[in-house]
């Protein structure tokens, strides 16, 4: 049984990417999650047994209330296994409500933004600016297997700059 949740796309490519990644499959260098075919045809990703992600899943699943129709969304751009074995049974507990999606969706989110921070301190000259930060993004999603689009570039950039301030206010504190 698998459940679709709705991500931002450079979010589910990185999320696909990191399970993949940290359960030591190797992956083609083009690879690439495909968010865009439709729901039945996308990729299963799997949580990592004993991660964050997977206790706030388990513990988000509800029965799928009658009103609720079975079809994923239009939107849809994950696509996760159900853990088995965790005393909820997917063929009735297949259901994630709105707010437990978005408290996953934070989880990864926090995820990513610490991973890309971390690479970019490596990575990344602060004391020159412009072209080079844009080099440091796009080699950070080529390495992450995020599609190479205006949206992806922009978003990723965004949630840099995000995690820079909250760093550098906890610093002058």
């Amino acid at each position: 049984m698998t459940l679709f949740l709705t991500f931002p796309v450079y979010l589910a490519q990185w999320y696909a990417y990191e399970q993949h990644d940290l359960s030591g499959d190797l992956m083609p260098s083009d690879y690439r999650y495909d968010c865009s075919c439709p729901c039945q045809q996308m990729e299963i990703v799997e949580t990592r047994r004993g991660s964050v992600e997977r206790t706030v899943l388990i513990e988000g699943l509800r029965r799928r209330p009658r009103e609720t129709p079975p079809v994923p969304s239009a939107g849809a751009t994950l696509r996760i296994e159900i853990p088995w074995g965790t005393g909820k049974d997917p063929a009735r507990y297949n259901w994630l409500p709105p707010k437990e999606e978005y408290r996953l969706q934070n989880i990864v989110r926090m995820r990513f933004r610490k991973d890309l921070y971390m690479y970019m301190e490596r990575h990344y000259d602060a004391g020159r600016r412009g072209r080079e930060l844009q080099e440091c993004i796009e080699e950070y999603m080529r390495l992450h297997h995020i599609a190479d689009t205006d949206a992806n570039y922009e978003s990723v950039k965004q949630q840099y700059r995000r995690q820079r301030d909250v760093y550098r206010k906890s610093k002058c504190q």
